[in-house]
């Protein structure tokens, strides 16, 4: 017997399409940046009755919460042509931003001519860059030689099922014979192996340092790391789904088969064995769990990247460093309440172990602001072309 519920699910799926935008006419560009960096956001909804367009590059420059700035919003004016529009009436600061828009009320659509897009917290959003400063330009595709990413499936005994990766190879992958530095790049508790391609710039990144020579071509593993996303599922999952999925991500699935994947990457790529090529990253839980694979393998990695950690006793090292053991790079803003005192008390601990600590804390919160910039110093320091 259908449930009150049910019968109006399906009544729903009878009698109402899903929302979907006309093909957009050819040439439309969006968003634009102009050469003064104001930036014309452009969506073709000839039918739409109001637009409004969603993003944090209308909110402060400087972070107003933990989690960043809020996000505004403004309406948008339709032409005769039916194409929406908006350009900002003042030049938008040099950073990579995310938008979407509201149609006719309804949320989170993207921009469809628009490529990049990345998913966060179950929703989806396009994203732009505005370059225009040394930092910012490292977010941009820029006419260097470009990275490939590849992405596939592999099976995991520990989880039985089927895991996804995402993995970066540099430009000059297919042309040499010599073998690799590896980095494994862990994402938060709402990503998914795309997040640090998507929202992270990732590929963009290290194109761009190794074509201005601050960075020693490496290949970067990006597995998806949370343990209650099936293989089959598009996108993130949401901030809901990933609350009720804490107590599962603490039995540490993830960390425990994480030699699977080490494994695997190693006889598909050709990977440096020198422990002094090879290291971890991650953000928030990932950087969690980055720690908790330290402990479990502590005699492959030479450097642990946590960035806006979350870190408790449990992730301190059972054993004292030795003279080869791997150090911990630190990195995390001053109004970031969910890492700031953890990470401070995990590097005391550490250190009392006799490990090499490099804790910094920067402006800012828990964002993804922070964490490419994290990126690139990590990247840089890690894998000097000078070393």
């Amino acid at each position: 017997m259908l449930s009150f519920a049910n019968c109006l699910l399906a009544l729903d799926e009878q009698f109402y399409e899903p929302f979907s935008l006309p093909e957009p006419p050819e040439g439309l560009v969006s968003p634009e940046i102009h050469s003064d960096r104001r930036v014309t956001f452009r969506l073709f909804a000839p039918k739409a009755v109001e637009v409004v367009l969603h993003s944090d590059c209308f909110g402060a420059e400087t972070d107003t919460t933990p989690f960043g700035t809020s996000a505004g919003s403004v309406k948008m004016s339709k032409d005769s042509a039916g194409i929406w529009s908006y350009t900002t009436p003042y030049p938008v600061y040099p950073n990579c931003y995310n938008y979407d828009y509201i149609v006719d009320f309804v949320n989170n659509v993207i921009d469809p001519v628009n490529p990049d897009d990345a998913w966060n917290q179950g929703s989806h959003f396009s994203v732009f860059v505005v370059g225009g400063d040394s930092i910012a330009d490292l977010f941009v595709r820029q006419d260097v030689p470009h990275g490939r990413i590849e992405r596939f499936e592999y099976y995991s005994e520990i989880y039985r099922a089927n895991r996804r990766i995402a993995v970066y190879l540099p430009p000059d992958y297919d042309t040499t014979t010599h073998n690799y530095p590896i980095m494994y790049l862990l994402h938060g508790i709402s990503g998914d192996e795309m997040a640090w391609l998507s929202l992270g710039r990732t590929a963009q990144i290290c194109d761009n340092l190794i074509a201005r020579g601050e960075m020693e071509p490496l290949i970067i593993v990006m597995p998806n790391s949370n343990p209650i996303m099936n293989s089959d599922e598009d996108g993130a999952t949401t901030m809901t789904d990933n609350i009720l999925g804490i107590p599962r991500l603490m039995k540490a699935e993830f960390e425990d088969s994480f030699e699977e994947l080490v494994n695997l990457v190693h006889v598909k790529y050709r990977i440096s064995p020198k422990k002094s090529k090879h290291t971890i990253a991650g953000i928030s839980i990932g950087a969690h769990q980055a720690a908790n694979i330290a402990k479990i393998i502590p005699d492959y990695f030479s450097c642990i990247g946590l960035f806006s950690p979350t870190l408790w006793k449990k992730q301190v090292p059972d054993f004292d460093a030795a003279d080869n053991s791997f150090y911990y790079y630190i990195r995390m803003g001053k109004n970031d309440w969910v890492s700031w005192s953890l990470s401070w008390n995990f590097a005391g601990r550490v250190k009392r172990k006799g490990y090499n600590v490099d804790i910094q804390e920067t402006i800012g919160g828990h964002t993804w602001k922070w964490w490419r910039l994290y990126l690139i110093e990590f990247l840089k320091a890690t894998n000097n072309p000078k070393m």
